[in-house]
């Protein structure tokens, strides 16, 4: 494959990609603000950490694309739709570690400041 093909699939991939997020997202967040409300809930009933659940329905996905690349058998969503499943997760996971790295960040300057955690604490609490 060209290079410049390459690269012309991967931006119809990507972008693609972007609208499942949002296609989907409408659906998983249940009304909610939180993107993560969905692996949140999931979690909390299943006593798991959210990003826990995120490499659960990664691990779904790359059981698919392996039993394509043994079988050569596509399933129900095809090998692109598992494989953009897949980036949309890994994009989530990171998100999911990146907001919990700022409110830990967030917390120790605060802590560090000397301030009241009392107002953190209910933020961190609206967005959990």
């Amino acid at each position: 494959m060209q290079v410049d093909t390459f690269f012309k699939l991967s931006d119809e991939f990507l972008q693609e990609c972007k609208n499942i997020q949002i296609e989907k997202g409408r659906e998983y967040t249940v009304d909610s603000a939180d993107k993560f409300k969905n692996f949140k809930s999931i979690g909390d009933r299943l006593e798991l950490d959210a990003k826990m659940v995120a490499l659960v329905y990664m691990l779904k996905h790359m059981d698919s694309i392996r039993a394509y690349i043994l079988s050569g058998k596509e399933g129900s969503e095809g090998l692109k739709g598992r494989c953009q499943d897949l980036v949309n997760y890994a994009i989530m996971l990171w998100a999911m570690d990146h907001e919990e790295k700022e409110y830990s960040k967030l917390n120790k300057d605060i802590e560090a400041n000397g301030e009241d955690l009392k107002y953190f604490n209910e933020l961190k609490t609206l967005h959990a």
